[in-house]
């Protein structure tokens, strides 16, 4: 398990020769999550679906 503060600085780099998608997540550490590009079009609807139930809990 890996915590992510709110502060964390987050940017994207895309690997056109793996065709991978790399995540970090820089704090008080560096995280860096590779995945697919059909990987990340998962962790992205995953990231939505999560989104949208807290928006519902807020409501």
């Amino acid at each position: 398990m890996v915590g992510i503060s709110e502060t964390a600085e987050v940017t994207h780099e895309y690997d056109e020769a793996g065709d991978e998608v790399n995540l970090i997540f820089r704090g008080s550490d560096e995280l860096v999550l590779t995945c697919t590009r059909r990987g990340f079009a998962l962790l992205s609807e995953a990231v939505a679906d999560a989104n949208r139930e807290l928006i519902t809990r807020e409501a």
